[in-house]
């Protein structure tokens, strides 16, 4: 409708115009960088031209295991944090909420807390947890299991983690 309004205002043709709006067509963000993940993420998200959603949301998952992974004694925990709270926002606005899920899931099964407690702290700190389906009807968790989830993160271990912190503390001291 609106190409047939432009042409007969303009006589251009159907090639012609197709040409021409490709050549205003601005390139997609294909590829996730560390060194900026969030706007990144944002502009593939937000690429009109193609659905590069579940390719974005995909790729920041990514660099967020690369963060906690290559982090040395926390450095990228706090980026990793932001990261996962920007998957979060995104995967409650384009229904993608079972990607989230369960890559949090995922998360805990493979960053022990235990080895990545400053990590977990951080998460918890955040009060970061699994989307509910007040937050998006597409999600099978309810209000109650996403803060079991997060309460059970919250328990002894990281109790006990202090603990042992303090031993150690106690111990150089001595």
């Amino acid at each position: 409708m609106i190409n047939s309004e432009l042409q007969e205002n303009t006589g251009i043709s159907d090639r012609r115009l197709e040409e021409k709006l490709e050549s205003h067509k601005e390139e997609a963000k294909k590829k996730i960088s560390a060194t900026r993940p969030i706007e990144d993420f944002k502009e593939m998200i937000n690429y009109k031209y193609e659905d590069l959603t579940v390719e974005a949301m995909n790729q920041l998952k990514e660099i967020i295991i690369k963060f906690i992974l290559e982090s040395f004694k926390g450095s990228y925990y706090i980026k990793s944090i932001e990261c996962i709270k920007e998957l979060r926002d995104a995967c409650v606005e384009e229904d993608e909420v079972d990607l989230f899920n369960e890559f949090l899931e995922i998360l805990r099964q493979d960053f022990p807390k235990e080895k990545f407690m400053d990590f977990w702290r951080l998460l918890i700190d955040n009060r970061i947890t699994l989307i509910s389906s007040t937050e998006n009807v597409k999600s099978s968790k309810t209000d109650i299991e996403c803060k079991e989830w997060i309460d059970s993160l919250n328990k002894k271990e990281i109790i006990t983690s202090t603990l042992k912190d303090l031993d150690d503390l106690i111990a150089d001291i001595d």
